[in-house]
Parts: C-alpha cells; structure tokens; sequence
C-alpha cells in the first residue's frame, strides 16, 4: 500500500522547498537577477504587498493572494542565495600575484598532483573583502606538499587560472563542477613559490580530519591493507582518496558505489548501533533528553569524521529529526522529513542542488518511500531468511525506479546484476561496517586489535572479490546508453505518472505514463537516424598522442597512436561513443593493427613512422613514432588531413602537402611555433585542439 500524507498540511517543507529550488534553478540557469540590488528591491517590494495583502484582504476566498506572495518571496530568496553563492572574483588574474591562502579541506594525494582547497584573502598588498575560493595545484616531486593539513596557511606566488571547458565532445564539464562547488580558479604552486606560514584550522574541523587520520593509522596498524584498506576508508570514514580505478571501476559496474559512499545506509546502521547502546540506559523520564543529546552528537559526530557530504547531510539530518520527534513524542512524516533536509542543506550551499550526490540520494529515498511498500507486499515470506532477503531485493527496486533517470543520464549505464549486487553486498558492507567499528575500539588491546583487524581484512576481501565475480560474468553491466537531458526529464514524467496511477487508480495517468516513455525512446530513434544518415571524421584532444576517429554513419573506428593510456584513451573517447555510435566502436592502434578487424570502408599504410589512413577519396597521415624524420621523398604526397603531434618535425611538410593541419593536445609549444611559421608561408590553414576544442569534419 502507497502511503501518502492526508492533507498537504502534513508536509509543510514540501511547499516551502520547492519555491526555493525553483529559486535556484531560475537564477543559476536563467541569471534573472544581476545584483544584489535588484534582488533586495523585489524582495521588500513583495514583503510590503504580503503585509497590505494580510491587512486588507481578510476574506478566507483571498487566501490564495498571501500564498500567492509567500511562494514569490520564498523564491526570491532561493534567487537570492544562489547569487550569492555563485563565484565571484575582484582578484586579477591576467598576472603573477603573491596570494595568502587558507586550506579548507584535507589535501588529495594523486598520481600526478597533490590537490587542495583553498581560500585566498589576502592579494599583494590588499586584504580582499570577500575570500575566493581556489584549487591549488602541487607537484607530487615536491616533499614539502605532502605535509600539507586541513587549516594550513601558506604564502604563494603564481597566476590564477580558470578552469577549461571540455576539449572533447560530451566529455564530463569540470569546470562547470568545479563552480558548482563554488570554485572558479585554480593556482599551480611550483616549488619554490610558495610556503607555509601557519595554521588557523576551526578545531572542530581539525579534530574531525585527525580522528579520520587516526582511524586509517590504526587500521593499517592492525594488519588491513591495500585495496581493503580502501574499501574500509570509504565505508567507515567517507575517504575515497585510497581506491584505485580497477576497484572503482568494479563497484560502479555492478551498481554498488552507493556502499562506498556513505549515505543514508551508512548513517541508518550507525544509528541503529547508537539505538541498541542507549536501550541499556535507564528508561526513567530523567535520562529522555540524555538519550536524545547523545544520539545527535553520535549521528553528527559521524557525519563530521566522515566529510560532511551532500547524502550524509541530508541522511542525518533526517535521522536527527527522527530522533527529536521521537523524544518528544511528535507526530513525524517522512516525506516532510526529507523536504526538511533538502531545505536545510540548500539554505547552506543552493550549488547543492547540482551535485550529483545530492540528487541522486534524494531521489533514492523518495523512490523507498513511495514505492517501497507496495513492491514489499506483492509477497508475503513467513521464513525470517526469504523475508529479510525479500526486503533488500524490495529496497533495490524501489530505490532504482527514480534514480533510474539519473544514472542513465549522467553514467550512460545500467547495472543488469544490481539485485544480486545488493543481496550480496549489503549483508556483508553491514558486517564489515560493525567490525571496523570493533577494530577501532578493540585496537587499544593489541591481541584483540589484530584479531579484528585480520576479520575485517578478510570481510573486505570477501566483499571486493565478490563484486569482482559479479563483474566478470558477461553482460553484468548495459554501457554506452545514449540518454539526454530531456529523455531524463520526460523518463521522470513517466515515473511521476505511474506514481500517480498507484494512488488514484485512474487510467488516464497509465495512458500519460506510455506515452512520456514513448517519447524517451523515439528521441533515441530520432539520434540514431539522424547518425545513420551522416558520416564525420573527428580528431579528439589528449594531451599523450593523437586520438581520431572516422565515423561512417554510426559505424566507428577509433585510431590513436601507442603511447596513449587506456585509461587517457576512455577518458578522450567514451562522451563520443555514447552519444554518436550506433554500432560497437572498433579500436585500432597505428602502429599494430589487424587488417581484418577494419571495416572495408577505411584502410591504413604505414611506412617508417608514418601512417596514413584513406577513407574514400580523404587522406590522413599522422607521424607515430620517430623515424618519420628519417623519411624522404621525391615528391611531397597531398592529402587532405595533417595530424601533427609530438613526433612532428618541420621536415614532415617536405613529404606531406596538407590542406590543413590539426595540432594535437601532445605537441609541444616550440614544434607548433616552428611549424606554424612555414604553414603561414605556404598559406597553409591550421587548427589547434588544445586551445579549439577537438576537430571535426562532415561528410
């Protein structure tokens, strides 16, 4: 049975969130208000009208006026916090600068760069009237950033740079993440150039950061390694920073990242484990309030340790109300509950709202609390096993039905397996939960700290190897979806229809529901014609080699050059292939290929370095290695396309005659400037992806 609030006086956050969100959305998307001036203006203009409107207009039948200027108020002050959230910057860029800087979050260690959130207040000679948040880059060869702390202040000299826009089609928009996390430059700290002065950490934040680091001390203390190591570092304590890509990789396939982002799961059984401890306590009226008191700082003590995410957030605050209401005996609804928490949150940060996390957390538990218990009571198990079984398969598929739009519109996959995922994973994220809880109480007694400490090693192992087999069978995991935006609003549609159906039993909302999900596949039918009928040559961006494809009407093959990464290549090509391939991409390295695997409507010739590849009457030649400057040739070879990357030399132009020529993401500034003078001499046209984006060319 669909369980829904009687009246909409049940749920009185509903109707002051959404006004709110529409604020947000308005203001981030359409900028209606520029300045604050503005805004302010509408703002006590509407207060002044809602006060004439309550004085004069009395009559019950005029209600809807004050309503009517509540819901405008409430939304101007959603435009209101988005402007103001928004990154704004009176700090010139344009040149060197000294900058003091405030780090705001513990540093991520990566392969290549030491990264940390900072907050700039102080330029030159001037105090800044409002600090600017920034990135700042670190060299991984410089020690010195890997001492780096939450709080730490440091003097640095270098030039702020805004962040680049995607170079490659559908590829992932970090520039546009970073701004919705409220951070518009970033700053590269060579050695030498910067130094640490101080700290001015808030020692909330600084005890929270350090009993995390603690924590991951103490389990590697005590036997846990590795990915395992990890795994419990997710779990527990919100830290992602230790997963490799093969152990990401493995827990998105099969659906099961929510596990290692803590959220409500994670918060649900930390509350539960809170609740079990107080049941010892006296049950006198006296110890009501003592119980209450500690089960909020248990919840936000756990929700500091572990980062403070958008889904932790939002899952203790739920908690936390849950709790108040019940010490008080308060009549509580879930679904006020929830909109309560999305308020608070948006009040704090409104960019929240575009946070995938956000999004998709919310969207999860509203999805439970609707269509959770009608799915649990289509069967009804009397054995406690088949129903505790049954109950998680009931959570899975609640829990998809609306996160369903999301995840097809921002991965482009869809876990077949994510049932089995959960009845597996679930049981055994819950046992390794508690157990890492044990190991960090038990570690203080050493025998009893490495006897937990090898259980947990071996839970987790367990748990990473069976996420692993459900990964290896084939088909585990639909990739490549091509899914837009308003697929993923008209699929939404759909759902809230079917919603509807559920409650008002009316067959109306059935025939609305076909017909959004007609539309969601006819909008995939209109991109695979409108593909089928065209065919392109694109050069992609990647700052290792070259990367281009020849896509005969959704037919693609993909060559690249050999020095390029598996994972750079991904990275470069998978926006491309879900959004413009029909068929299964086929993937060529230049320097080994199979002619057989080419499909016959391209063909490739190497020779000493250079290959060139003929599709129709169009040529392309790209260098891929070093001895195409040992080539010579009486005359110079036509063709249409010039790939130069950082195997190019000037000489190549005494083989080649190009009609344009494409510089890659991997040549280097000095070969571009060289080359580029004799292109201007022979009047011939070039293109340069690093700075326009990848290339493409119709047919």
């Amino acid at each position: 049975m669909v369980k829904l609030p009687s009246s909409i006086h049940e749920v009185p956050f509903i109707r002051i969130a959404l006004p709110f969100i529409i604020g947000i959305l308005f203001q981030y998307k359409l900028h209606i208000f520029t300045n604050f001036w503005l805004l302010g203006g509408v703002s006590i203009m509407l207060i002044l009208v809602l006060a004439i409107s309550i004085w004069f207009l009395k009559s019950w039948k005029f209600r809807w006026v004050s309503g009517l200027l509540i819901y405008f108020l409430i939304f101007s002050l959603g435009c209101f916090a988005t402007l103001n959230s928004i990154p704004k910057s009176n700090i010139s860029s344009a040149s060197q600068n000294n900058y003091l800087a405030r780090i705001v979050d513990e540093p991520s260690f990566g392969e290549k760069s030491v990264r940390a959130k900072a907050e700039i207040y102080y330029q030159n000679d001037t105090i800044l009237n409002r600090t600017i948040k920034v990135l700042i880059y670190f060299s991984t060869s410089d020690s010195s950033s890997y001492h780096l702390r939450y709080g730490d202040i440091i003097a640095i000299a270098g030039k702020l740079t805004t962040f680049s826009k995607p170079l490659n089609p559908y590829q992932f928009n970090y520039k546009a993440y970073m701004l919705q996390q409220g951070i518009a430059y970033c700053i590269y700290a060579n050695t030498n150039y910067w130094e640490k002065i101080g700290n001015n950490a808030n020692p909330v934040f600084r005890l929270a950061y350090d009993i995390r680091n603690k924590a991951i001390e103490t389990f590697r203390t005590v036997g846990v390694a590795n990915q395992e190591l990890a795994v419990v570092s997710a779990l527990l304590l919100g830290n992602k920073s230790l997963l490799n890509d093969e152990t990401r990789q493995v827990y998105s396939t099969v659906g099961a990242m929510h596990i290692l982002a803590v959220s409500g799961l994670h918060v649900g059984l930390i509350y539960g484990l809170v609740l079990i401890i107080l049941s010892l306590l006296p049950n006198q009226k006296l110890w009501k309030f003592t119980r209450l008191l500690i089960a909020l700082l248990a919840l936000w003590g756990f929700a500091f340790i572990t980062g403070l995410s958008p889904s932790v957030q939002r899952a203790t605050i739920m908690f936390s109300l849950f709790a108040i209401g019940k010490a008080l005996k308060l009549k509580t609804n879930s679904y006020n509950t929830l909109a309560a928490s999305a308020f608070l949150i948006l009040v704090i940060n409104p960019l929240s709202l575009f946070h995938i996390g956000f999004q998709l957390s919310h969207a999860a538990v509203l999805s439970i609390f609707f269509f959770y218990p009608p799915i649990y009571s289509l069967v009804d198990f009397k054995h406690k096993i088949f129903k505790y079984v049954w109950t998680l398969i009931s959570l899975s598929l609640a829990a998809q039905i609306l996160t369903l739009p999301f995840t097809l519109y921002y991965f482009g996959q869809f876990p077949l397996l994510f049932l089995v995922t959960n009845i597996v994973a679930i049981p055994l994220a819950t046992i390794t939960l508690y157990i890492a809880l044990g190991t960090l109480i038990f570690s203080f007694v050493k025998p009893a700290g490495i006897f937990f400490g090898k259980l947990l090693n071996l839970l987790t192992w367990c748990l990473n190897q069976s996420l692993q087999t459900l990964e290896s069978i084939p088909y585990s995991c639909i990739k490549s979806i091509y899914f837009n935006q308003w697929q993923a609003i008209m699929l939404t549609i759909a759902i809230t229809f079917f919603a509807l159906l559920l409650v008002l039993k009316n067959r109306k909302y059935l025939i609305a529901s076909v017909v959004f999900l007609w539309g969601v596949l006819m909008l995939s039918v209109i991109n695979n014609i409108s593909i089928s009928r065209n065919s392109e040559i694109v050069i992609l961006s990647s700052t290792q080699g070259s990367i281009f494809c020849i896509n005969e009407g959704g037919t693609p093959v993909m060559f690249y050059t050999p020095e390029i990464a598996d994972k750079a290549f991904e990275f470069a090509t998978e926006g491309y292939q879900r959004n413009k391939c029909i068929s299964k991409m086929k993937v060529s390295k230049i320097d080994s290929f199979a002619k057989e695997d080419l499909p016959g409507f391209v063909s490739i010739n190497n020779r000493f370095g250079l290959a060139t590849i003929v599709y129709r009457d169009f040529l392309i030649s790209v260098p891929y290695n070093d001895s195409v400057s040992y080539l010579v040739a009486d005359n110079p070879l036509d063709v249409d396309i010039l790939i130069a990357n950082k195997y190019t030399k000037p000489s190549i132009l005494n083989l080649l005659k190009p009609k344009i020529v494409i510089f890659d993401g991997s040549i280097k500034p000095w070969q571009k400037k060289g080359i580029t003078s004799i292109l201007n001499e022979k009047g011939i046209s070039h293109y340069d992806i690093k700075h326009q984006g990848y290339y493409s060319s119709s047919f």
